[in-house]
C-alpha cells in the first residue's frame, strides 16, 4: 500500500472511529430517550458514509472501489431526514414522528444506487477513486437542499418561541449543520458532479464540530457557555504550543549530544518523562493566567468562595449565614433574585423528596422527571445535619442566560459549605443549650443568695420598726436601706432578664468618636470626684463602627463602670480606637485603666453571671457585655495584672 492509501486510512480511521463512538455512547446513555435515539440513528448513518468511502479510497480493486462509491451515497441520502426528525424532537420531545413519510424520498435514491444514474466509473488515483458521477448526484443535492429548508423552517419557527437555553441550543445545531453540508456538499458532492473528486476526503471532517457539540448538549442537557468553549480552547492551545515548543528544544539539544553520545534508548524515554512532568503544572499556571486576564468571572468565583470561607468560620446565627449567602449569591452571579425559603410546606413534595434522596441542587431545565410551578430557575437545599433547614431560590440572570457548569458548580460549592456551617450552628446551639440547663440550678442558688442578702437587710431594719417608729433617724435609715436594696434586685433582675433572652439587634453606621465623647460626658462628673483622668487617642482618621448603638452604649458603660469602681482613689482610663489590624475584624478599640487588677485565677471567671469581687456589685455588668460581644459575632480580650491595672481589647 503506497503512502497516499495510508494517509487515507488515517484521515478517515478518527473520524470513523469518533462517530462510531458518539452513536454508541449517546444511545447507551439514555436508551429510553427518543432523541438520543434519533440522534444515534443520524450518527450512524454519517459513521455509514465514512466507511464506504474509507473502503473505496483504500482499495486497489476498481470493481470494489465502484461498489462502495455507489453504496456510499445511501449515507448521504439518509442524513438530511435523520436531522429533520432529530430536529423535530428536539422542539418537542413528546412529538409523534411518521417515520416512514420522512425516510420515503430517500427510497428512490437507495433504489437507484448501484445503477449508472448514481456512479458511472471509478478510476483509480494515487489519492484515491476518482468518480464519474450520474444524473443521480444532481437530485442529491436537491434532495439535500429541500430537507434543510425543511428542517431549518422547523427550527427557526421554534427559535422566536422557546426559551433562551432552547434558542442557544437552536443556533448551535444550525451552526453546526451549516458548516458540516456547506463543506460536505461542496467537496462529496459539487466538485465531484464536476469532476473533482481528491477534495472529498475533507468532506466526513466537517462533521466533527457538529456531532461533538450537538453529543455535549444531549448529554448535559445544555450548551456549554462559548466563554467556556474559549477558555477551554486557550488553556489547551497555548498549552500544546508551549509543550511542542519545549519538545523542539529538547530535541534541537538532544541533536547536538547525540554526535558524540549516539542517541541511546533512555534518551527518548526522558524526553516522554520530562513532557508528563511538566504538562500538568503548566497547564495549571496558563489556566490561572488565562483566568484572570480574560475570564475574571471565574477568578471572581474562587475569590467570592475564599471571603465567604472566611467569614461563615465565625458565624454563629443561621440568620447572618442566610444575610451572607443572600449578598453573595446575586452579587456573583449577576442574579435578579435570591429568596430563602424556610417553609418547607412551600416545596413541592417532588423536589424535597429529590434533595433527601439525591442531596443535589435542583435546575429546573436539567430535570426532566420532577414538574414544578415555581419559577425558580434554582433551588438549593441547605442541610443541617440530616435534615433540611431552609431551600435557597434562584431566579434568572440580569443576562437571561442558563446556569452554566461553572455556576453549578459553585453554587454546589457554596451549599457545601453552607450546609456545613448550618450544622456547626446547630450543634453549638444544642451545646449552649444544655451548658445553660446544667447552669439552670447554679443560676438559681447564686440568684436566691444574691436576693436574699437585701432581704435579711430590710428584714433586719423592719423588726426594729415596732420599737422605734418614732426615731426620726431610725426612719431615714429604714427608707434609705429599702431604697437601695430594692434598686439593687430590681437592677438584678433587669439585667438578669437581658442575660436571658435573645438581643434583637439594630445594626447601623456610627461614627465611634462621637459615640464615645457622648459616653465620657455621661461618666465624667463621676470621673471628676474620684479624681480620674480619660486619655483619647482617636487618632486623625474617622472610623465607623457598624452595630447596635444602644447595645454598644450598654457594653461600653459597663466597663467603664468596672474600671471606675477598681480606682477608688483616682487613676487613669485610656481609650484607644484603631482600624489599622491584621486581624478578620475591622476595628480594634481598648479600654485600659490604672486600677487594682484582677489576678489570673480570677480572671477566667470575671464573665461568669453573679461572679463578682466587689461588696456593691451584682456580678451581671461583665456577663451582659459578653453576651452582647456574642451577638454582634465581635470578640473580646482581657488582660490583667494585680496593682498593674486592666486592658479590655474589643475587636469590631
Amino acid at each position: 500500500m503506497n503512502s497516499s492509501y495510508q494517509l487515507n486510512y488515517i484521515l478517515y480511521s478518527p473520524i470513523l472511529f469518533f462517530c462510531l463512538f458518539i452513536t454508541i455512547f449517546v444511545f447507551i446513555k439514555n436508551t429510553k430517550s427518543r432523541l438520543n435515539k434519533a440522534f444515534s440513528l443520524l450518527c450512524f448513518f454519517i459513521s455509514f458514509w465514512v466507511f464506504c468511502l474509507l473502503i473505496a479510497d483504500t482499495t486497489r480493486i476498481q470493481n470494489v472501489a465502484l461498489f462502495w462509491c455507489r453504496l456510499a451515497i445511501i449515507g448521504p441520502v439518509l442524513i438530511p431526514p435523520s436531522f429533520l426528525a432529530f430536529s423535530l424532537l428536539f422542539i418537542d420531545r413528546k412529538r409523534e414522528i411518521n417515520w416512514l413519510k420522512i425516510y420515503f424520498p430517500a427510497l428512490f435514491f437507495i433504489i437507484l444506487a448501484f445503477t449508472d444514474w448514481n456512479v458511472k466509473k471509478v478510476f483509480l488515483e494515487s489519492w484515491g477513486s476518482d468518480i464519474v458521477t450520474g444524473p443521480l448526484y444532481i437530485f442529491l443535492f436537491l434532495h439535500f437542499f429541500i430537507y434543510s429548508v425543511i428542517t431549518f423552517y422547523f427550527l427557526l419557527n421554534n427559535y422566536k418561541k422557546c426559551t433562551y437555553l432552547q434558542r442557544v441550543q437552536t443556533a448551535f445545531f444550525l451552526i453546526g449543520y451549516l458548516f458540516a453540508i456547506a463543506i460536505g456538499v461542496t467537496t462529496n458532492l459539487i466538485l465531484v458532479t464536476i469532476g473533482i473528486s481528491k477534495f472529498s476526503v475533507i468532506g466526513p471532517f466537517s462533521t466533527l464540530f457538529f456531532l461533538a457539540s450537538t453529543a455535549y448538549a444531549i448529554l448535559k442537557h445544555r450548551f456549554m457557555d462559548i466563554s467556556i468553549v474559549l477558555r477551554k480552547s486557550l488553556i489547551y492551545s497555548i498549552t500544546i504550543i508551549l509543550l511542542s515548543c519545549i519538545y523542539a528544544v529538547i530535541v534541537f539539544f538532544l541533536s547536538l549530544i547525540s554526535i558524540y553520545i549516539g542517541q541511546p534508548f533512555w534518551v527518548s524515554i526522558l524526553q516522554i518523562i520530562v513532557l508528563v512532568i511538566i504538562s500538568t503544572p503548566l497547564q495549571y499556571y496558563i489556566k490561572n493566567i488565562i483566568d484572570k486576564l480574560f475570564f475574571r468571572y471565574k477568578y471572581d468565583y474562587q475569590k467570592a468562595l475564599k471571603d465567604m470561607s472566611e467569614k461563615i468560620n465565625y458565624i454563629k446565627k443561621e440568620e447572618d449565614l442566610i444575610s451572607i449567602l443572600l449578598s453573595l449569591i446575586p452579587t456573583t452571579l449577576k442574579i435578579k433574585n435570591v429568596f430563602y425559603e424556610k417553609d418547607l410546606k412551600k416545596i413541592d413534595s417532588e423536589i424535597l423528596e429529590d434533595f433527601y434522596l439525591n442531596k443535589k441542587i435542583f435546575v429546573k431545565d436539567l430535570s426532566e422527571n420532577v414538574s414544578t410551578k415555581d419559577d425558580s430557575e434554582v433551588m438549593v437545599p441547605l442541610f443541617a445535619g440530616k435534615k433540611i433547614a431552609g431551600v435557597l431560590k434562584l431566579k434568572e440572570k440580569y443576562s437571561e442566560e442558563p446556569y452554566n457548569k461553572e455556576d453549578l458548580q459553585f453554587i454546589t460549592t457554596v451549599s457545601n459549605q453552607a450546609s456545613v456551617a448550618l450544622a456547626n450552628i446547630d450543634a453549638n446551639q444544642k451545646l449552649i443549650d444544655s451548658e445553660r440547663i446544667a447552669l439552670m440550678g447554679e443560676f438559681a442558688a447564686k440568684l436566691a443568695h444574691e436576693i436574699k442578702n437585701p432581704i435579711a437587710a430590710m428584714k433586719t431594719m423592719n423588726q426594729l420598726f415596732p420599737f422605734r417608729r418614732n426615731d426620726r433617724d431610725y426612719l431615714d435609715r429604714l427608707y434609705d436601706t429599702f431604697d437601695r436594696q430594692l434598686k439593687r434586685v430590681n437592677n438584678m433582675i433587669v439585667n438578669l432578664l437581658k442575660l436571658g433572652k435573645p438581643i434583637k439587634l439594630n445594626i447601623s453606621k456610627f461614627d465611634s468618636q462621637d459615640f464615645f465623647n457622648k459616653l465620657i460626658d455621661l461618666v465624667g462628673s463621676q470621673c471628676e470626684l474620684q479624681n480620674i483622668n480619660i486619655n483619647k487617642k482617636f487618632g486623625n482618621k474617622k472610623v465607623f463602627i457598624n452595630a447596635d448603638k444602644e447595645q454598644m452604649f450598654q457594653l461600653f458603660l459597663n466597663i467603664f463602670q468596672n474600671s471606675i469602681q477598681a480606682m477608688p482613689n483616682g487613676g487613669i482610663i485610656s481609650i484607644e480606637i484603631t482600624n489599622d489590624i491584621n486581624f478578620k475584624f475591622d476595628t480594634l478599640i481598648i479600654i485600659k485603666d490604672t486600677g487594682c487588677g484582677i489576678s489570673q485565677e480570677k480572671l477566667e471567671k470575671i464573665f461568669d453571671p453573679f461572679y463578682t469581687t466587689k461588696s456593691q456589685g451584682t456580678g451581671l455588668g461583665l456577663s451582659l457585655v459578653k453576651k452582647i460581644i456574642e451577638e454582634h459575632n465581635f470578640e473580646i480580650k482581657v488582660e490583667s495584672e494585680l496593682s498593674q491595672g486592666t486592658k479590655f481589647m474589643i475587636f469590631i
